[in-house]
């Protein structure tokens, strides 16, 4: 049987009995709407191309929120920043120890002094020029080259961090910038803020560091981390990456969640066999060693390991 047409000749009036026969009688505007729609896209299609292309003008608003030039994460107690800034020659750089020292200031003193020095833009590199006015503006806020760190440790350093562990840290930032802590946690804290601190010049030239005082303390004596490496192995590498990572945020804490029922990959010299058949894979797994690197290397940065086993038969 040939149907007549969906509408009939003299309107747009559905035709009823057509979608009666086919078993699915909608609405006439349900129609009517899918039309005015391809209509709308036809229009808008022909409108977008037909416009001259010279009349268009394309303004890139860049990043909703821009980022931050030497500003310290997270937000300090009090600091008081001025727009005077030094610039950082790592030739003639240094970094002393006054009062107390140990392997763990030593250490962060090493790291974060490679940090700080290669940011700096290299000496061979061709650089960028600036216009005349605005070279003369920024050389009115430039008072001189940072020349060195004091790091004052007032008390003797502890050998692993712990819960309520003092944190605090005072930095002033000048030609001759000075550290001042009373424990060697603060003292870390305090040179994570001191590398955050440093910012590239507009055209790339310097690498400077604002005039400033920051005075520095924990909200929560707990700011902790949690790895499940029961549940999804994470290799040695990515975790001192992690705590890397940690350590910039100034987290004090990871819990390691180290074994689960869905693998166990800690390797017991008792019993081995848990780790032979409970681990995902027989590389899958942390040897005495691999541990002992990674507590090592998160007491070098302030942070304690908090391990949780779940032995077999747990509820």
């Amino acid at each position: 049987m040939i149907y007549p047409s969906i509408y009939s000749r003299n309107s747009l009036t559905c035709n009823y009995f057509f979608f009666r026969r086919l078993g699915r009688l909608k609405p006439c505007y349900f129609y009517l709407t899918i039309f005015v729609l391809k209509m709308y896209r036809f229009l808008t299609i022909f409108l977008l191309t037909s416009v001259n292309a010279h009349s268009i003008s394309i303004v890139n608003p860049g990043p909703k929120y821009p980022p931050t030039k030497g500003e310290v994460w997270p937000k300090p107690r009090k600091e008081f920043t001025e727009l005077t800034y030094l610039t950082f020659d790592p030739l003639n750089f240094k970094v002393t120890e006054t009062k107390n020292t140990c392997d763990i200031l030593t250490s962060a003193i090493e790291r974060y002094s490679y940090i700080v020095k290669s940011r700096a833009p290299q000496r061979d590199e061709t650089p960028v020029s600036r216009p005349k006015r605005h070279a003369e503006e920024v050389q009115n806020l430039a008072i001189g080259v940072l020349r060195e760190l004091q790091v004052e440790l007032s008390e003797p350093c502890e050998d692993y961090p712990y819960l309520e562990m003092d944190e605090k840290y005072t930095l002033t930032v000048s030609e001759v910038s000075v550290l001042a802590s009373d424990s060697v946690w603060g003292a870390l804290r305090g040179l994570e803020t001191f590398a955050q601190k440093f910012y590239l010049s507009n055209d790339m030239n310097e690498l400077r560091i604002n005039t400033s005082i920051v005075v520095d303390y924990p909200e929560y004596a707990h700011r902790g981390l949690l790895l499940d490496t029961g549940r999804h192995y994470i290799s040695v590498a990515n975790i001192l990456l992690t705590l890397d990572a940690m350590a910039i945020n100034k987290m004090n804490v990871l819990h390691w969640h180290i074994v689960d029922d869905q693998s166990f990959p800690y390797q017991s010299e008792m019993f081995p066999d848990l780790s032979l058949h409970g681990a995902y894979h027989s590389s899958m797994v942390y040897t005495k060693n691999n541990i002992a690197q990674i507590v090592e290397y998160a007491r070098l940065r302030g942070i304690r390991v908090l391990p949780e086993f779940d032995v077999p038969g747990i509820f």
